[in-house]
């Protein structure tokens, strides 16, 4: 490509941009064959020291500001940047050399060799310039990476803001996907940016940090809301699948088309508490109304875990004259309807801004770091401290998670096993996913004794 980087160059990569396009399992197979045995030769030594590896290089031309997102190991990789210098384009050739603010935001998810989250900051001495690369200098001069530069998303003319979402990783096929894309198109939701995680290794690995549930490869849909990007994580990558660098991109890429940036997984349904149907909602008013203030940065609300039995449903093959016999099969919760009312409220006892899996609402531009469930870092002239809370008689979020067979990483589909432990009815865990939202008739067995502390097998 051109481009010169230390360390693990190829193993992540941000390059396939693939707005409205279909991956066909032939290019899947080709693509993957060469990263995985990457991948496996990676994992029979150690991650090489001085790794260097770009996510996305950005720059807003309203404001002159860029960031890179990169992984590094160590983290001394990081603080080792001294310089950003910007080829400006033109037949000029250019250039425009700035300082370099560099950080670790981040801390490693444990004492095993890890990639890092690296963001460098750098702002350029006035507004205006439209860049073509960047080369990222270390302190002693060394070029420790050459990247494209991208311009932020602009709004398009005669539009307005409105409210965009950030939607990442996703690494395979989910049930009801297509309902879970038209609820948020009623709410009103004016773009959807999906970032895909394409690896084989994600789907058949159970020893990482999720249970997939599903095997099937994500597939690349098109739908006039929905902007994707697609990379391949590197296994060095602990952060579950380069997901702060995905809503770190996210957040400065659409900083200047949307008012306010929703972050939500394709699982997970936000309920709007007294409407029947989401196209009853006007959503940009709801949070003009609920942030309150032009210099609030971010609200969060809170998650409810509702258990759920996935399977696939086979589809007979129909014709005459000789056709084919046989099945094909889709993805569907077992037993749930999306669209219909559930009068089940979890109960949000104890909850604060950091517990019970909340989700953001944010500013863009009232975001300097963005976390995963809060915004990392707020802007300055934004009120400064923790996020407001919405509270659950206003909104929470439904977020609906297949019940996995123990010891496994595969859908339990049998209707007889229950849907929550004892544990989760009597002393319940609010940490992971939200808090539980189990079936009457399971938390009427746990307090009549007929159930006491196991395991659904």
């Amino acid at each position: 490509m051109g481009y010169i980087q230390r360390g693990t160059t190829a193993f992540f990569i941000l390059g396939i941009v693939c707005p409205f396009s279909v991956l066909t399992r032939q290019q899947e197979q080709i693509t993957d064959t060469g990263l995985q045995l990457l991948g496996r030769n990676l994992l029979e030594r150690e991650l090489p020291n001085g790794t260097f590896t770009v996510f996305s290089a950005l720059h807003d031309p309203l404001s002159g500001e860029a960031r890179v997102y990169a992984e590094v190991h160590p983290d001394t990789v990081c603080f080792s940047v001294a310089a950003c210098q910007f080829s400006v384009k033109g037949g000029n050739k250019e250039t425009v050399r700035v300082q370099a603010r560099p950080e670790v935001p981040f801390a490693a998810l444990s004492e095993k060799p890890q990639l890092r989250e690296c963001f460098i900051f750098c702002t350029l001495p006035a507004p205006g310039s439209e860049l073509e690369e960047v080369v990222i200098e270390g302190k002693d001069g060394q070029m420790l990476a050459t990247w494209p530069v991208e311009a932020v998303e602009r709004l398009p003319v005669g539009h307005k803001k409105g409210v965009g979402m950030c939607v990442g990783p996703i690494f395979s096929e989910t049930p009801t996907f297509l309902d879970w894309l038209q609820y948020y198109a009623d709410l009103g939701v004016d773009g959807i940016h999906m970032y895909a995680a394409v690896a084989e290794f994600i789907l058949h690995r159970d020893d990482y940090m999720h249970a997939p549930g599903s095997r099937r490869t994500v597939q690349f849909q098109s739908h006039h809301l929905v902007t994707w990007r697609a990379f391949h994580p590197s296994r060095w990558s602990q952060h579950y699948y380069g997901q702060w660098l995905i809503f770190n991109d996210c957040v400065f890429r659409t900083r200047n088309i949307y008012d306010y940036i929703m972050f939500h997984d394709r699982d997970e349904f936000v309920h709007f508490v007294g409407f029947d149907k989401p196209r009853q909602v006007q959503l940009k008013h709801f949070f003009e109304q609920h942030f309150g203030a032009p210099d609030v940065a971010s609200v969060v609300y809170w998650g409810g875990l509702y258990r759920l039995h996935c399977h696939m449903i086979k589809v007979s093959k129909i014709g005459t004259g000789g056709a084919a016999r046989g099945e094909v099969d889709y993805q569907a919760y077992q037993g749930y309807n999306v669209w219909a009312a559930d009068p089940r409220t979890p109960n949000f006892t104890g909850c604060d801004w950091i517990s019970c899996h909340p989700k953001s609402v944010v500013r863009p531009l009232g975001v300097e770091i963005m976390g995963v469930h809060h915004a990392g870092r707020v802007s300055e002239g934004f009120v400064q401290g923790e996020p407001k809370v919405l509270p659950p008689e206003v909104i929470f979020i439904k977020h609906l998670r297949c019940l996995i067979r123990v010891n496994t990483s595969d859908w339990e589909t049998d209707l007889s096993k229950p849907l929550c432990l004892v544990e989760d009815i009597e002393k319940p865990d609010t940490r992971f996913g939200g808090v539980p939202v189990c079936p009457a008739h399971e938390i009427e067995e746990v307090r009549s004794g007929k159930r006491t502390s196991e395991l659904p097998a």
